[in-house]
């Protein structure tokens, strides 16, 4: 037992020391270098905990390992400070409507080429429903990102667990679109730096998902509006929201 207590104190001393020196602290190193090093030290670490910390069979070892990850894993979550752009995407009624029985209100040409536009490419994140509701499954040509706790494996998708699992899998310079449903808005409005919404001017009759309310906090960037035609049943505008 002495000997253990003893190993996991050094391993908490070298742990830290490997962050130390992995930590960009050289100010001359412009910023996107500054944050990959950082976020691969942070994959290394965890890699190599799972390859061997987490191999040792006793219930005392894993829970001094488990320590000694948490303390380091704290450690280089507080020097990693991911720059990236995290928008939400959605078409949204004059009342915040978005969706009844799992299904998009509004068919809107323009609006899907939009979407198709800004999230080619890019991380795609949505929640399990908002999954299921694709007509064929994970879209093309985009990182396919689903958060839930209930599967672990879906066809073209990554799933995660929590946002902070997802967060130190992306890219410091990664575009990550939060695509829905109404609980995955609500959750991480406060993380996005960015709205693209498509406002439409009209209030559906039937309605049992909204997008959160932005009237405080934000201040619009870009406008662009368009007058119903043979295909666009309502006057509507692509709205970008930045924070104040």
């Amino acid at each position: 037992m002495k000997n253990t207590i003893i190993h996991q104190i050094f391993r908490v001393i070298f742990l830290s020391f490997l962050s130390f020196l992995t930590y960009p602290r050289v100010r001359k190193i412009n910023k996107v270098r500054a944050e990959k090093k950082t976020w691969f030290s942070f994959r290394l670490f965890e890699k190599l905990h799972y390859l061997f910390a987490m191999r040792e069979g006793t219930l005392v070892r894993k829970i001094a390992n488990k320590f000694a990850f948490s303390l380091t894993y704290s450690y280089l979550c507080s020097k990693l400070t991911i720059q990236m752009m995290i928008s939400m995407i959605a078409a949204v009624a004059k009342n915040r409507a978005i969706g009844f029985e799992n299904k998009l209100i509004y068919w809107l040409p323009n609006d899907l080429k939009r979407f198709k536009a800004l999230t080619t490419g890019h991380t795609i994140l949505m929640g399990l429903n908002t999954y299921k509701s694709l007509p064929k499954g994970a879209l093309p040509n985009r990182r396919n990102c689903v958060l839930t706790r209930s599967v672990k494996e879906l066809p073209g998708c990554e799933c995660f667990a929590s946002w902070d699992e997802f967060l130190i899998t992306c890219m410091p310079d990664e575009d990550i679109y939060i695509i829905g449903g109404a609980s995955i808005y609500r959750q991480f409005i406060d993380k996005a730096d960015r709205l693209c919404l498509t406002e439409i001017d009209d209030i559906p009759e039937q309605a049992d998902t909204f997008f959160p309310d932005y009237s405080e906090g934000w201040r619009i960037d870009k406008k662009e509006a368009h007058p119903k035609d043979e295909r666009h049943a309502y006057d509507y505008a692509f709205v970008d929201y930045v924070r104040l």
